[in-house]
Protein backbone atom coordinates (compact mmCIF):
# COMPACT_ATOMS: atom_id res chain seq x y z
CA UNK A 1 0.00 0.00 0.00
CA UNK A 2 1.34 3.32 -1.11
CA UNK A 3 1.49 6.20 1.35
CA UNK A 4 -1.21 7.97 -1.03
CA UNK A 5 -3.67 4.97 0.19
CA UNK A 6 -2.34 4.95 3.65
CA UNK A 7 -2.70 8.77 4.02
CA UNK A 8 -6.52 8.90 2.45
CA UNK A 9 -7.32 5.91 4.58
CA UNK A 10 -6.26 7.49 7.88
CA UNK A 11 -8.62 10.30 6.80
CA UNK A 12 -11.51 8.25 6.62
CA UNK A 13 -11.12 6.82 9.83
CA UNK A 14 -10.54 10.00 11.41
CA UNK A 15 -13.78 10.91 9.88
CA UNK A 16 -12.76 13.52 7.94
CA UNK A 17 -14.92 15.17 5.07
CA UNK A 18 -15.35 13.62 2.03
CA UNK A 19 -14.72 16.69 -0.23
CA UNK A 20 -11.41 16.96 1.33
CA UNK A 21 -10.60 13.48 1.27
CA UNK A 22 -11.68 13.85 -2.52
CA UNK A 23 -9.36 16.54 -3.18
CA UNK A 24 -6.48 14.43 -1.42
CA UNK A 25 -6.54 11.92 -4.58
CA UNK A 26 -4.33 12.36 -7.30
CA UNK A 27 -7.11 11.76 -10.24
CA UNK A 28 -9.08 14.49 -10.90
CA UNK A 29 -12.71 13.60 -10.60
CA UNK A 30 -11.73 10.21 -8.57
CA UNK A 31 -14.08 8.95 -6.47
CA UNK A 32 -12.22 8.85 -2.35
CA UNK A 33 -15.41 6.55 -1.61
CA UNK A 34 -14.79 4.19 -4.36
CA UNK A 35 -11.16 3.69 -3.61
CA UNK A 36 -11.38 3.85 0.30
CA UNK A 37 -13.65 0.88 -0.75
CA UNK A 38 -11.28 -0.86 -2.49
CA UNK A 39 -8.41 -0.10 0.04
CA UNK A 40 -10.62 -1.81 2.82
CA UNK A 41 -11.62 -4.77 0.63
CA UNK A 42 -7.79 -5.11 0.14
CA UNK A 43 -7.03 -5.11 4.07
CA UNK A 44 -9.78 -7.61 4.25
CA UNK A 45 -8.20 -10.47 1.85
CA UNK A 46 -4.68 -9.40 3.82
CA UNK A 47 -6.48 -10.13 7.63
CA UNK A 48 -7.78 -13.32 6.11
CA UNK A 49 -4.79 -14.41 4.54
CA UNK A 50 -2.73 -13.62 7.86
CA UNK A 51 -5.56 -15.71 9.66
CA UNK A 52 -7.01 -12.28 11.63
CA UNK A 53 -10.98 -12.50 11.42
CA UNK A 54 -11.40 -9.82 13.75
CA UNK A 55 -9.65 -7.22 11.33
CA UNK A 56 -11.58 -8.69 8.22
CA UNK A 57 -14.63 -7.78 10.19
CA UNK A 58 -13.47 -4.54 11.04
CA UNK A 59 -12.20 -3.54 7.28
CA UNK A 60 -15.56 -5.22 6.35
CA UNK A 61 -17.62 -3.64 8.68
CA UNK A 62 -18.94 0.22 9.65
CA UNK A 63 -16.90 3.06 10.37
CA UNK A 64 -16.61 3.69 13.75
CA UNK A 65 -17.03 7.01 15.33
CA UNK A 66 -15.26 6.60 19.06
CA UNK A 67 -11.75 7.03 20.02
CA UNK A 68 -11.48 3.22 20.88
CA UNK A 69 -12.91 2.56 17.11
CA UNK A 70 -10.11 4.97 15.54
CA UNK A 71 -7.37 3.36 17.67
CA UNK A 72 -7.87 -0.21 16.93
CA UNK A 73 -8.44 1.00 12.93
CA UNK A 74 -5.31 3.13 12.78
CA UNK A 75 -3.11 0.22 14.82
CA UNK A 76 -4.94 -2.55 12.21
CA UNK A 77 -3.76 -0.22 9.73
CA UNK A 78 -0.27 0.14 10.74
CA UNK A 79 -0.27 -3.78 11.53
CA UNK A 80 -1.34 -4.87 8.70
CA UNK A 81 0.40 -2.51 6.29
CA UNK A 82 4.07 -3.93 7.88
CA UNK A 83 3.28 -7.49 7.10
CA UNK A 84 4.28 -8.71 3.86
CA UNK A 85 2.11 -8.66 0.89
CA UNK A 86 0.24 -12.29 0.12
CA UNK A 87 1.29 -14.05 -2.80
CA UNK A 88 -1.41 -16.65 -3.90
CA UNK A 89 0.75 -20.03 -4.53
CA UNK A 90 -1.55 -23.19 -6.15
CA UNK A 91 -1.12 -24.79 -2.64
CA UNK A 92 -2.77 -22.19 -0.50
CA UNK A 93 -5.71 -22.87 1.16
CA UNK A 94 -9.18 -21.38 -0.67
CA UNK A 95 -9.90 -20.25 3.11
CA UNK A 96 -7.02 -17.82 3.11
CA UNK A 97 -8.25 -16.15 -0.50
CA UNK A 98 -12.52 -16.08 -0.60
CA UNK A 99 -14.90 -15.64 2.23
CA UNK A 100 -17.51 -17.72 3.45
CA UNK A 101 -19.79 -17.53 0.88
CA UNK A 102 -17.53 -18.10 -1.85
CA UNK A 103 -15.91 -21.59 -0.14
CA UNK A 104 -19.34 -22.65 0.79
CA UNK A 105 -20.54 -22.74 -2.60
CA UNK A 106 -17.56 -24.93 -3.95
CA UNK A 107 -17.69 -28.48 -3.79
CA UNK A 108 -15.89 -30.23 -0.67
CA UNK A 109 -13.38 -31.69 -2.40
CA UNK A 110 -12.03 -27.95 -3.73
CA UNK A 111 -9.25 -27.66 -0.69
CA UNK A 112 -6.75 -25.52 -2.97
CA UNK A 113 -6.38 -23.08 -5.14
CA UNK A 114 -4.98 -25.37 -7.54
CA UNK A 115 -8.30 -27.25 -6.87
CA UNK A 116 -10.27 -24.08 -8.14
CA UNK A 117 -7.78 -23.63 -11.23
CA UNK A 118 -8.94 -27.41 -11.91
CA UNK A 119 -12.94 -27.11 -11.75
CA UNK A 120 -12.52 -23.62 -13.27
CA UNK A 121 -10.77 -25.85 -16.13
CA UNK A 122 -13.61 -28.46 -15.74
CA UNK A 123 -16.71 -25.99 -16.28
CA UNK A 124 -15.10 -24.01 -19.05
CA UNK A 125 -14.26 -26.94 -20.91
CA UNK A 126 -17.66 -28.41 -20.33
CA UNK A 127 -16.38 -31.28 -18.63
CA UNK A 128 -18.37 -30.66 -15.50
CA UNK A 129 -21.63 -28.78 -15.66
CA UNK A 130 -22.42 -25.56 -13.25
CA UNK A 131 -23.75 -26.05 -10.45
CA UNK A 132 -26.49 -23.04 -9.23
CA UNK A 133 -24.31 -22.56 -6.06
CA UNK A 134 -21.11 -22.01 -7.89
CA UNK A 135 -22.53 -19.42 -10.18
CA UNK A 136 -23.31 -16.53 -8.43
CA UNK A 137 -19.54 -16.44 -7.38
CA UNK A 138 -18.11 -17.87 -10.76
CA UNK A 139 -17.51 -14.02 -11.60
CA UNK A 140 -15.43 -13.79 -8.28
CA UNK A 141 -13.32 -17.20 -8.65
CA UNK A 142 -12.30 -16.07 -12.32
CA UNK A 143 -11.66 -12.38 -11.46
CA UNK A 144 -9.48 -13.49 -8.60
CA UNK A 145 -7.67 -15.99 -10.82
CA UNK A 146 -7.04 -13.25 -13.09
CA UNK A 147 -6.15 -10.93 -11.48
CA UNK A 148 -4.00 -12.31 -8.50
CA UNK A 149 -2.96 -15.92 -9.08
CA UNK A 150 -2.62 -15.87 -13.07
CA UNK A 151 0.28 -13.47 -12.98
CA UNK A 152 2.04 -15.41 -10.78
CA UNK A 153 1.42 -18.75 -12.48
CA UNK A 154 2.96 -17.42 -15.62
CA UNK A 155 6.12 -15.44 -13.91
CA UNK A 156 7.35 -18.59 -11.64
CA UNK A 157 6.04 -21.86 -13.03
CA UNK A 158 8.22 -24.21 -15.18
CA UNK A 159 6.02 -24.54 -18.13
CA UNK A 160 7.58 -27.89 -18.57
CA UNK A 161 5.59 -29.22 -15.36
CA UNK A 162 2.17 -27.66 -16.38
CA UNK A 163 -0.14 -30.50 -17.44
CA UNK A 164 -1.17 -29.67 -21.40
CA UNK A 165 -4.49 -29.17 -20.04
CA UNK A 166 -4.03 -26.54 -18.23
CA UNK A 167 -1.63 -24.60 -20.95
CA UNK A 168 -5.10 -24.50 -22.68
CA UNK A 169 -7.03 -23.07 -20.11
CA UNK A 170 -4.37 -20.54 -19.32
CA UNK A 171 -4.45 -19.49 -23.25
CA UNK A 172 -8.53 -19.24 -22.87
CA UNK A 173 -7.80 -16.90 -19.90
CA UNK A 174 -4.97 -14.93 -21.68
CA UNK A 175 -7.37 -14.02 -23.97
CA UNK A 176 -9.47 -12.41 -21.02
CA UNK A 177 -6.29 -10.78 -19.32
CA UNK A 178 -3.72 -8.00 -19.82
CA UNK A 179 -0.85 -9.69 -18.52
CA UNK A 180 1.37 -11.19 -21.30
CA UNK A 181 2.77 -14.78 -21.11
CA UNK A 182 6.33 -16.32 -21.30
CA UNK A 183 6.56 -19.72 -23.75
Amino acid sequence: MNLDDVVLLRGWINNIEWTELDSQLPEAGASSRKRIKDLRRQLAMKARFYRKPELVELWLGERGHTETWQRLALTALNNLNSLAEPVPALEQSVNQWFPEPVCAALPPKTKTLADVVDLLEAVFAGDSPLTEALKPVLKKLTGFLISRLYPWVIEDLAWITIPLKRVKFLRILKSFSPYETKG
